[in-house]
């Protein structure tokens, strides 16, 4: 099942979708406590008419073959759906305090649409996003039980360690 929070509201970045994808069993257990994966691009996970090239990524399917086969622990998918400023969001403020970042900039001056704001994004996530999800479906709210994860430059924007 799918739920969509589209044009999730946000103090620190542009609204944007956020689709939750529950698995098959999370209504028959009722007292059963979910961890999460948040997903960056999340147009690509569920929906072909959404995802680039017409086709899902297919993280769904897989994760729910491998709960079902007992090599995972309850989770559910949160998509988080990128903006036209994709770069902006997706690219680590850190490495542009370093000495060599206005040479980078000027080199993939097409990329960069708009000011970098992934610090921004990231306390999007932390502060609006996570607490809403964990309010709102049966999570296991803790850092050990919380996952980000991403492909290509979502891939950069994601922590090594879990929320």
């Amino acid at each position: 099942m799918i739920i969509r929070h589209d044009h999730f509201p946000s103090a620190h970045i542009p609204a944007r979708h956020v689709h939750v994808w529950l698995p098959e069993n999370y209504a028959q257990q009722p007292k059963t406590r979910f961890s999460v994966l948040y997903m960056h691009d999340g147009q690509n996970l569920f929906d072909p008419a959404t995802a680039m090239a017409g086709e899902t990524w297919g993280v769904a399917e897989a994760l729910q073959a491998l709960m079902a086969a007992g090599h995972v622990r309850p989770t559910f998918i949160v998509g988080i759906f990128n903006h036209r400023d994709r770069w902006a969001e997706y690219l680590p403020e850190r490495p542009l305090s370093h000495p060599a970042a206005p040479q980078l900039q000027q080199k993939f001056s097409a990329a960069f649409t708009a000011p970098v704001r992934s610090d921004a994004y990231l306390r999007f996530l932390v502060e609006e996003l996570k607490p809403f999800i964990d309010e709102t479906y049966r999570t296991k709210p803790t850092r050990e039980e919380t996952f980000i994860m991403g492909s290509s430059m979502g891939g950069l924007i994601s922590p090594i360690r879990s929320m």
